[in-house]
């Protein structure tokens, strides 16, 4: 799992199924979160005996990064209300804030024990077991979460603990469910082309762009990428017809609806063709469009520099036969 992600530091403040509140860092997601603690300790004083209120106050603790305070609000309420195994999940949060990895996962699954299910406590314990090193329990247990809420996120993590574990084959099998579950996202088929090409599996990747050409009305892009596909497959003159494709596809784009993207996107189909001065005659009026397009400004800078190469070899090789 990645080391810098979410901690779930926001696991919702009443575990019924588990409300997630953020999936990102709270102390950039609820700048507010001091605020929240002076207005839950006033409750607290008027009404001390609620576990309910320190179960507030120490997920926004544990949101503000005050980690010691956050385990003895949580404390606390064990103390008011010992048979509330909420607390268990929120302790075990926060032990995974903490780095605290064993002690995350047992108290976590002394929530899960309990015969709750969460998919946002699965997901944690999961993270505190790649952490400890159990990938294989870990995968188990995103397997779980994924079966009741396909997250996106949680379908990316799992792959890339089954790359690590060698288990190739159950990750193009994970993220083809990923796909069928969120309706295509496109980070999950993005991943599996790349996925299926590092197998070798070219004709699986092809089919997988197959798909999305018959329902995207752009198609330059795809063209492209299916040409670099053909050329792994040493098919150059297929991907030589896509290439042709792809700015075919970039001209109709131009003449429906001329923008800086599409400019782009036909600039990238004439460099494939080697027509480096076209492309950057078309990145230029691209910028002119829209000087803070993404990525132009990169491209007309290499494609200087393969200019520049190019020159560069010809004057060696014009010397070598002086």
């Amino acid at each position: 799992m990645n080391g810098g992600r979410r901690r779930f530091h926001a696991i919702g403040l009443s575990i019924l199924g588990v409300t997630l509140l953020s999936r990102v860092p709270m102390a950039a997601a609820h700048p507010g979160v001091h605020h929240d603690i002076d207005r839950v300790s006033d409750s607290i004083k008027k009404d001390p005996s609620r576990a309910q209120l320190f179960i507030e106050r120490g997920v926004y603790y544990r949101i503000a990064g005050d980690f010691s305070a956050s385990l003895a609000d949580f404390d606390k309420a064990e103390q008011l209300e010992p048979a509330n195994l909420d607390i268990a999940a929120h302790r075990g949060i926060t032990f995974s804030s903490m780095g605290r990895f064993q002690d995350a996962d047992r108290e976590l699954t002394r929530f899960l024990n309990s015969g709750r299910v969460s998919a946002a406590v699965l997901a944690a314990r999961a993270e505190a077991r790649a952490k400890l090193g159990q990938p294989k329990a870990a995968i188990a247990d995103l397997s779980r979460a994924l079966s009741i809420s396909p997250d996106v996120e949680l379908f990316i993590e799992r792959l890339q603990l089954q790359e690590s574990a060698g288990q190739i084959d159950q990750a193009a099998a994970g993220l083809r469910e990923g796909i069928a579950a969120s309706g295509g996202a496109v980070v999950l088929r993005d991943r599996l082309i790349e996925l299926e090409i590092r197998r070798k599996n070219y004709d699986a990747a092809i089919a997988i762009i197959d798909d999305q050409l018959a329902v995207t009305p752009v198609r330059s892009d795809w063209y492209l990428r299916r040409s670099e596909i053909l050329d792994m497959a040493a098919k150059p003159s297929e991907a030589g017809n896509d290439r042709l494709r792809a700015l075919d596809e970039a001209d109709r784009a131009m003449s429906q609806r001329p923008s800086a993207i599409h400019l782009m996107s036909r600039a990238r189909a004439l460099e494939s063709l080697g027509r480096l001065d076209e492309a950057k005659k078309d990145l230029q009026a691209a910028l002119d469009q829209a000087p803070h397009l993404e990525g132009a400004a990169d491209m007309v800078a290499r494609l200087d520099k393969v200019q520049t190469n190019n020159g560069m070899t010809s004057n060696t090789e014009i010397r070598g036969r002086q």
